[in-house]
């Protein structure tokens, strides 16, 4: 680049593009280094029942090729598995739906943890917890 600038050629990332591909030389680029947006804690176990629940899905596929989903959720402390939820399409709205029905057999926990996925992050999912 300091080279081209010399010999007075100011747009320079065009001309090295231009360059390149006339000779079909790929241009070696530098991956992204991705940093943490905050610093992340760990949380403390769990020292109770019902204090903290996991919920994430488990994908997986029929003979036939059709894939499927399950909804599970698991209490950190017990190990025990209050939901599981099967089905094809498992929208927000299936999510609250089988969340309602385990509440309606046991009280819900102080936090349920999950990951960043799409199938927690609509609206409905949101206003429920709120």
């Amino acid at each position: 680049m300091v080279l081209l600038r010399r010999d007075g050629i100011n747009n320079c990332h065009s001309a090295v593009y231009r360059i390149y591909r006339e000779e079909n030389l790929g241009v070696k680029r530098r991956p992204r280094r991705k940093h943490a947006a905050n610093l992340r804690i760990m949380p403390l176990p769990a020292q109770r029942a019902n204090e903290r629940w996991s919920m994430d899905f488990v994908t997986d596929r029929l003979e036939t090729g059709r894939a499927f989903r399950v909804l599970t959720l698991i209490d950190q402390h017990t190990r025990e598995c209050p939901l599981l939820e099967p089905g094809v399409s498992l929208t927000g709205r299936h999510v609250v739906e089988a969340l309602e029905r385990v509440r309606a057999m046991r009280p819900l926990p102080e936090s349920i943890t999950v990951d960043n996925g799409g199938g927690f992050a609509g609206r409905t999912l949101a206003a429920w917890a709120y």
